[in-house]
C-alpha cells in the first residue's frame, strides 16, 4: 500500500485507505473497496513483470535474486495488509534466482532466506563459520522435512492510548 500503478495499469481508481484500517472498522469492506485495493495491486503487479526484465537485461549477472520479505491479505482470515503475524498466506512468498551461476531447477521443498545468504556466500567463495545457518540452494537436497522458522514483531501501531481508529487494535497483536 498505497496500490497506485502508473498509467495504464491501475484497473481501478485507486483506493487511499489503508487496509490496516479497513481491518480495524467496524463496517464490512464493501465489494467495490476489496476491488479498488485488489485489482490496482494486480496492476502494479504486472507493471513490475514488464518493467523487471528490461533492468535484468541491463547486466549480465552471475545470480541475481529477486524475493519478497512477505505479501499481503486480502481477506483472508479476516485481515488486509501484512501486519497480522506470520499466516502462511504472508510467509509464503515467491524466489526467483536467475544469471550464468544459476542452474536450472525448481525447488518445490521449504526454503528460507537464510538459504539465499548461504548460496551468495558460497557462490562469492567466502568462507563461512559453521554458524552460518542455511543451505546453498544449488547444492543441496530439498527432499528433507527441516523446520524453517518465521517471526513477526506485532503490529507497531499498537498504543493502550491511541485515538481514533487506531484505539481499535486488539492489544494481543502487539
Amino acid at each position: 500500500f498505497p496500490y497506485e500503478p502508473p498509467e495504464g495499469y491501475a484497473d481501478e481508481e485507486p483506493l487511499d485507505t489503508q487496509p490496516f484500517h479497513l481491518t480495524l472498522r467496524d463496517e464490512p469492506v464493501t465489494d467495490e473497496e476489496h476491488a479498488r485495493h485488489w485489482e490496482n495491486y494486480k496492476g502494479a503487479a504486472r507493471y513490475l513483470s514488464d518493467e523487471l526484465p528490461k533492468l535484468i537485461d541491463r547486466v549480465d549477472w552471475d545470480a541475481l535474486f529477486i524475493i519478497s520479505d512477505h505479501s499481503e491479505m486480502f481477506g483472508e482470515h479476516g485481515f488486509r495488509g501484512h501486519e497480522y503475524g506470520i499466516w502462511p498466506e504472508l510467509v509464503h512468498v515467491p524466489a526467483v534466482a536467475l544469471g550464468d551461476e544459476v542452474p536450472e531447477r525448481d525447488i518445490d521443498g521449504v526454503t528460507s532466506i537464510l538459504d539465499i545468504h548461504k548460496t551468495i556466500l558460497d557462490l562469492s567463495e567466502i568462507e563461512t563459520d559453521d554458524f552460518i545457518r542455511g543451505r546453498n540452494l544449488f547444492e543441496d537436497d530439498f527432499d528433507d522435512d527441516r523446520a524453517v522458522y518465521a517471526e513477526s514483531t506485532g503490529v507497531g501501531q499498537y498504543s493502550p492510548d491511541a485515538t481514533g481508529i487506531l484505539a481499535e487494535i486488539p492489544p494481543e497483536w502487539d
